[in-house]
């Protein structure tokens, strides 16, 4: 935010079956800041400043599609990295290279390429493990850092999780 961070409450209503998205965001006091929704469009159902903008509203839903849906575009290259962290790399176009990374510990990192230069980038982290040792559905933290003019870098903490219809995580 101009002059200084912010804490919001994001409620995100996400289907890759469907490919949609509807994302609120809220003040720590509950005022509906931004409510918007992608259907191969966005729609600002509303916004208050600076969230009325449909330039805020389509990067939030390309950084909700880049965290929670498949990379665009085809595989490439998969391969092991020297920390024994695995690699799917994806390209779009002739200057976009997305890659998929996942440690040993089973966090997951995404990072975005743009002519050369890294522009966005997302990590995740998982709380814990399931007995069995398959990782839990939902990271507990996820971090989001945008190096294109204007930067930007966003936490987001889980609260709450549930997959809903046919959407569900197995």
């Amino acid at each position: 935010m101009p002059g200084g961070t912010a804490s919001v409450i994001g409620i995100s209503d996400i289907s890759s079956e469907l490919e949609t998205i509807h994302c609120i965001i809220m003040s720590i006091e509950g005022l509906v800041l931004f409510d918007g929704v992608y259907k191969g469009k966005v729609v600002i159902n509303r916004g208050i400043q600076p969230f009325d903008s449909k330039e805020f509203a389509k990067g939030l839903m390309n950084d909700i599609r880049m965290v929670f849906f498949p990379p665009v575009g085809e595989l490439r290259a998969t391969g092991i990295l020297s920390n024994g962290s695995h690699v799917c790399r994806y390209t779009n176009d002739t200057t976009t290279i997305v890659d998929v990374i996942i440690d040993p510990n089973h966090n997951w990192e995404i990072r975005q390429y743009g002519k050369g230069s890294l522009n966005r980038s997302v990590k995740a982290y998982f709380k814990e493990r399931a007995v069995d040792g398959i990782q839990k559905a939902f990271p507990g933290r996820i971090e989001l850092s945008v190096n294109e003019d204007p930067g930007y870098a966003l936490t987001l903490r889980l609260i709450r999780a549930e997959p809903l219809g046919s959407d569900t995580v197995k």
